[in-house]
């Protein structure tokens, strides 16, 4: 679906917003600056989740990612060992015609991360910094997030994912 056509620095970037009815929104510099409206694709997953993705019109760069909905979450209470890295913003190639994708969102909420994929990550890596990891298989597709979140924001999320 995406491929990761370039990396470039992403100064102080991305900003994070948790929110109790949308996990996470992650957005990189510029996004606020830009005069004309991104190109968005959706990856519906239905009761799997959804994640809304949006692109510079005329670079292709990442300039957003909002999990729109968890689905049904694992929620696990062991750390993920992060690699060290510089803050990035993923330049993506993509089918121009794509809107809409049909597919699971896997979420997964560890005590320090909140990961979440919309296509397999087999022999996937994390590529980045700061913040917010890229999920990157061996053949360059971009496959998910990795966004570090503090004690507050894992304990708000795993308990409206608890309940019964």
């Amino acid at each position: 679906m995406f491929w990761v056509r370039d990396l470039v620095p992403a100064g102080d970037g991305p900003n994070l917003e948790f929110d109790y009815y949308v996990p996470v929104s992650v957005t990189w510099p510029g996004y606020h600056a830009r005069l004309g409206a991104p190109r968005t694709v959706v990856v519906d997953g239905g009761a799997c989740g959804s994640v809304e993705l949006k692109l510079d019109r005329e670079s292709d760069a990442l300039v957003d990612v909002v999990l729109i909905s968890a689905g049904r979450p694992e929620v696990l209470v062991e750390e993920v060992a992060l690699p060290a890295g510089e803050r990035v913003v993923p330049v993506l190639r993509r089918p121009d015609d794509v809107l809409t994708v049909k597919g699971p969102v896997r979420v997964r909420a560890f005590a320090n991360v909140l990961w979440f994929e919309w296509d397999d990550s087999a022999g996937a890596r994390l590529v980045g910094g700061g913040p917010v990891r890229l999920v990157v298989t061996d053949d360059s597709r971009f496959v998910g997030l990795v966004v570090e979140w503090g004690k507050q924001q894992y304990d708000e999320f795993a308990a409206q994912f608890s309940r019964s």
